[in-house]
């Protein structure tokens, strides 16, 4: 039988929804399915995570079907149900699935870290952010802009990491002591998705993206010490916890935060500074991560230890072999930049997007924009995080979460698309 990209999310749903319990999953795997599959079904890694990894795995393999018979046998009485299906009319009708599914999964405290919003949590998120006026077109940077230079690196298809010198625009913001760097993003245009050969259906189809003015973006992600100065700035729409994260350090990615979080995060650093900070655009996401490259990495057609943060290793956006998984974030900077000067764009901590979920790239903007539809309680995230395999960190990797979810590998990045004085 032939799985569709749509009975595959759906078949995801379904044990995620009956599987909440970690060690429920693993006796499935173990009793049921008579796997050992440490690598994929190992303690410390979110169920999302485990049952995507799981299913992509049974697919490569072709014993998908054997995972669906078995969890049918089990529970006989489940919604899910591999059939010929009418076409779905809409992406609000996917989502209505989505959000059945996921029902009653509210987890104050998982024993990892780990907070989910429940369904019936939600409504509290459907603030009014002040809309800000439309930015005129970000200038080329000036001369009073200060040049950096920096390391960045790419590695050969066997592994060889070669380092050079490169040089960019930073533009830095001093939060009372505690540093904003941001980094000039140039125009140009790019092929944005992955190719047939590399990831999954939703990076497709590849379309051609347009940048008709540059942008600055975050040189790291977020930090805690740059979370904590906003926190206690004036709430616009709603409360901050000034320390949401798992993994404590100033210097390290704050996690833990929610979409609505991170806008509300935006908006007060907007008011403040006097200029236009928001989440970027998936396209503008990706196409500051490649910064010129349409290999799978920003580095190469493979990822290291040496370039980044991650879980471990998974074909198909390979990793080095031997690579141990590392357990918590790390702190920024500490890996190469890419070629525009960006570090930690694979792995350390996913990155929220402004952008609703979208299941293809079909109807999307190709002028860097975001899609957003406030219908929709799924938004998108990118990178890849500490926990999570090198394929689930390339360039064109992308998942999706609900806005209100908090978890231990969710971060996000700035961009500021107005004009820097």
């Amino acid at each position: 039988m032939v799985w569709t990209r749509k009975d595959k999310k759906q078949f995801r749903l379904a044990l995620q929804g009956v599987y909440r319990d970690y060690s429920r999953l693993k006796i499935f795997v173990s009793e049921e399915l008579g796997w050992q599959l440490e690598s994929i079904v190992a303690d410390g890694r979110s169920i999302d995570v485990v049952v995507f990894e799981l299913v992509n795995w049974a697919e490569g393999n072709g014993t998908l079907q054997k995972v669906y018979k078995a969890f049918q046998e089990e529970n006989p009485s489940h919604t899910f149900q591999l059939k010929e299906k009418a076409k779905l009319q809409s992406l609000d009708h996917l989502r209505v699935s989505d959000r059945q599914a996921r029902q009653g999964t509210e987890v104050k405290n998982d024993g990892k870290g780990n907070e989910r919003i429940a369904e019936s949590d939600l409504a509290q998120f459907s603030v009014n952010y002040p809309v800000l006026p439309k930015p005129t077109p970000t200038p080329a940077p000036s001369p009073s802009e200060k040049s950096f230079t920096f390391m960045t690196a790419s590695v050969t298809p066997n592994g060889k990491l070669m380092k050079r010198r490169s040089e960019g625009q930073r533009h830095t913001f001093d939060l009372e002591g505690t540093p904003l760097e941001m980094i000039w993003i140039p125009t140009g245009d790019f092929l944005m998705g992955a190719p047939k050969w590399e990831g999954y259906d939703e990076e497709r189809p590849r379309r051609r993206v347009t940048f008709t003015s540059g942008f600055w973006m975050g040189r790291y992600p977020v930090t805690q010490a740059q979370w904590k100065w906003v926190s206690k700035l004036d709430v616009v729409s709603q409360q901050l916890d000034a320390a949401p994260s798992r993994f404590k350090g100033n210097a390290r990615p704050v996690e833990k935060v929610s979409w609505d979080d991170a806008r509300e995060f935006c908006t007060r650093l907007s008011q403040v500074l006097s200029e236009e900070f928001r989440l970027p655009s998936e396209a503008q996401w990706e196409y500051a991560c490649r910064a010129g490259t349409t290999t799978p990495f920003a580095f190469g057609e493979i990822l290291t230890p040496a370039l980044a943060s991650y879980g471990g290793r998974f074909n198909g956006g390979r990793s080095s072999s031997g690579h141990k998984p590392v357990k918590e974030t790390t702190e920024v900077g500490q890996f190469p930049a890419n070629a525009w000067g960006l570090q930690d764009m694979h792995g350390n901590v996913r990155e929220w997007c402004e952008d609703s979920w979208s299941d293809s790239y079909r109807e999307l903007p190709v002028n860097g924009d975001p899609w957003v539809d406030e219908s929709l309680l799924s938004r998108t995230l990118r990178g890849g995080s500490w926990q999570d395999y090198s394929r689930l960190c390339r360039s064109a990797s992308r998942v999706d979460r609900l806005r209100g979810d908090r978890f231990n590998f969710i971060g996000f990045r700035l961009v500021c698309i107005s004009t820097l004085r």
